[in-house]
């Protein structure tokens, strides 16, 4: 007997989803952009621009935008469209397609307004087409933010799903959909915490910022670090997010930021990393402090040789008292 068609649906969905998660973690990992991944060639020579779509809707107003695939294979290739929401894989930025999404996704999702046109086509050695990708405003669609993915698979043509091993594999790649719908998006940011280490005679390299959007909609997180030393001057400097990336709503990110020395740490005392951060848009900072004792090496060589010098002084004074005696009998 064959499969319900909703049962093959769903297991579609749900391979989908395992490599989403799957290849989003991989760029998470190893710190790449997934925007220039997802710009890569499709099967080693089909391609995609723009590689990601930012979509501003008004109260009222469908909004579209169109995308260029290019065949630069030798043979032709057949493709097929469909869309996807996403969501964060975890706090460290990744992302991850969304086979059946959970009420987090599904509140922020933006598959079921988004339609790519055509579903299907067919490309020659050498050609190129334009699918125009709409977004449909309608009443059900919240303000605020949504994300969804245009996803293309190739299909029809094995050679391009065929690996060096000789493992067939359906490739898979997409276009990010960042859209905001104005007329009651929230924007907040808030510092839910920051991890760094150092030692009593070194100041810290690297902060981790733990940063927690509270709103409706994705910001970009800004800002600065500085240390300041008990006199109150700067000797490490750093900045937040240079490459403005983003949080979406309702969800953690962790930023691992850079701290660069300024000059040499040489007071004793208490130490205060400050942190001034907040979102594109917003005019005003937000600042958290923390504080720290160190105590610098170079203190420590200053003190170490002013006690080499004040102790071979002494020894001088000493052989000098002990010489006095025998000079004035002498005399």
């Amino acid at each position: 007997m064959g499969s319900h068609p909703n049962t093959l649906q769903k297991r579609r969905n749900r391979c989908l989803n395992v490599f989403g998660v799957i290849f989003f973690f991989l760029v998470s990992t190893f710190g790449a952009k997934p925007s220039l991944l997802m710009a890569a060639d499709l099967g080693g020579g089909v391609s995609v621009s723009p590689p990601f779509q930012e979509v501003v809707l008004g109260e009222l107003g469908d909004q579209s935008f169109t995308l260029l695939i290019e065949n630069n294979t030798e043979t032709t290739v057949s493709l097929r469209l469909s869309a996807l929401d996403f969501g964060s894989l975890d706090d460290s930025g990744g992302v991850a397609f969304l086979g059946g999404p959970k009420d987090l996704e599904k509140k922020y999702g933006l598959a079921e307004w988004m339609r790519p046109v055509p579903e299907t086509l067919t490309l020659a050695s050498g050609k190129s087409e334009q699918v125009l990708v709409s977004i449909e405003n309608r009443d059900n669609l919240s303000p605020g933010g949504h994300y969804g993915a245009v996803i293309l698979r190739s299909v029809g043509d094995p050679s391009l799903n065929a690996l060096q091993n000789g493992i067939a594999l359906d490739q898979i790649f997409s276009v990010l959909v960042y859209t905001k719908k104005v007329g009651g998006e929230k924007y907040a940011l808030d510092l839910e915490g920051m991890d760094f280490s150092h030692g009593i005679f070194t100041l810290p390299k690297k902060v981790a910022l733990r940063f927690q959007n509270t709103g409706n909609v994705h910001v970009v997180p800004r800002g600065t670090l500085s240390i300041m030393d008990p006199r109150g001057r700067e000797v490490a400097h750093g900045v937040i997010n240079e490459a403005s990336s983003l949080i979406l709503p309702e969800t953690p990110r962790v930023f691992p930021q850079l701290l660069f020395p300024l000059g040499e740490a040489f007071f004793p005392g208490t130490y205060h990393l400050n942190i001034q951060y907040r979102y594109d848009g917003k005019d005003d900072f937000s600042l958290v402090s923390e504080a720290f004792f160190l105590l610098p090496p170079l203190f420590l060589v200053l003190c170490g040789g002013l006690f080499v010098m004040l102790l071979g002084y002494g020894f001088y004074r000493a052989r000098r008292r002990k010489k006095s005696p025998r000079l004035s009998s002498l005399s």
